[in-house]
């Protein structure tokens, strides 16, 4: 009787599995939605928190990512482009939107989320780099380093010209400004005259 309910549903195994792993992998069993009402910023925050969140809890979707990262059958590629494909006008829209920070979205984005996984698998193994992840405090401490990162990231960097500008205009030796600026006297000359 299972044979037959299985057969009737599904093509065979290699379908099977396709439908088990788009059930329960975080990318493709749920279209990820841009909140108009959030900042690009805070929808990244929102889409890699929501990511941290759901891996916690599905030991499914671990299981599968190690899969994936041992065979090469044809189910983990399908699961592997499947994920590219979802995610192409995600990617698009972050790329787009968060703006120009000197930072390449599309490889940032990887090591962020390739160093979600990771944490995560490792976290039943031991601790890594004494923080130890199987805890929700640790859970939590995650998902607030990754919105500090983001933030950091993709923000509006100190303009060091500008605030050495106004050390000069305060009367702050020249001296300690080169020293914590970095910036040469011949800069800080030029900018005094500017």
């Amino acid at each position: 009787m299972l044979n037959f309910l299985l057969y009737n549903r599904f093509e065979n195994v290699d379908d099977l599995l396709k439908q088990y792993v788009k059930k329960n992998d975080f990318w493709l069993n749920r279209s990820i939605k841009i909140d108009q009402a959030l900042t690009p910023k805070e929808n990244l925050k929102k889409v890699l928190t929501d990511l941290v969140e759901e891996l916690y809890e599905n030991a499914i979707m671990q299981r599968i990512l190690l899969w994936a990262l041992n065979d090469t059958h044809l189910v983990t590629r399908f699961m592997i482009l499947a994920r590219e494909v979802e995610n192409v006008q995600l990617i698009r829209y972050f790329d787009a939107n968060l703006g120009n920070y000197g930072v390449h979205f599309n490889a940032t984005h990887a090591m962020l989320i390739s160093g979600i996984y990771y944490l995560i698998l490792h976290k039943s193994i031991s601790t890594f780099s004494t923080v130890d992840f199987s805890t929700e405090e640790n859970k939590e401490l995650m998902k607030q380093n990754v919105c500090d990162m983001i933030d950091k990231l993709f923000s509006e960097p100190n303009d060091v010209k500008t605030m050495a500008k106004k050390l000069l205009n305060k009367g702050v030796d020249k001296n300690i400004i080169a020293e914590v600026t970095g910036l040469s006297m011949e800069e800080l000359d030029r900018l005094n005259v500017e």
